[in-house]
């Protein structure tokens, strides 16, 4: 189970054991955007970490408002067989983007590799919609993004503010910053 402390500051997941040796955690405990309306995560991924990036049973995200979060001296690979795991590498910075979809929706999503895509299914099947992470091994990286699903239901309002009217359009992770571009006409008139 996921606590969260200083909405803007930490996302904290709770590490559990397989085999009681290699730590873990499900990408249904992360919450970066909104922590209220995503109570009913149901499946996702499980991600395997080095246990040097455990903290008192707990691995901890910084987050960058308004929709990514980023890990220190981490660096994410996947197995031959799919599996994911978070390496120690000092130096290098994990980050993770969350895109949400409206309800009974679903998010399109398409990254520039290396980026690693999981999805999170809001329900045992998904009729209630999805989430869908991008994890990225650097600070550079482009994200198109399409939003489906209604937003006039209650708790998800804040879509069309963070991802614009349109609920579509591309997210920029340039130098440990993070941009939301939905208008990219207004984006060009203001640099």
């Amino acid at each position: 189970m996921s606590t969260q402390e200083d909405w803007w500051g930490k996302a904290t997941v709770t590490i559990q054991y397989k085999d009681g040796k290699f730590p873990y955690f499900e990408d249904t405990e992360l919450t970066v955007v909104k922590e209220d309306m995503y109570r009913s995560r149901e499946r996702g991924r499980m991600i395997y970490l080095s246990g040097r990036l455990v903290q008192d049973g707990k691995v901890v995200f910084k987050r960058i408002p308004p929709v990514a979060a980023v890990l220190v001296d981490a660096q994410m690979m996947q197995t031959e067989k799919g599996t994911l795991v978070i390496k120690y590498v000092p130096g290098v910075r994990l980050y993770v983007v969350e895109i949400p979809s409206g309800y009974r929706g679903y998010a399109i999503v398409s990254a520039e590799k290396p980026c690693i895509t999981t999805d999170i299914l809001r329900s045992p099947r998904g009729s209630l919609g999805e989430v869908v992470h991008v994890w990225s091994n650097g600070s550079n990286c482009r994200i198109r993004y399409k939003i489906t699903g209604r937003t006039g239901t209650a708790g998800y309002e804040y879509l069309p503010r963070i991802f614009g009217e349109n609920l579509e359009g591309e997210i920029v992770l340039q130098d440990g910053q993070v941009r939301v571009v939905f208008d990219e006409e207004l984006e060009r008139a203001l640099e």
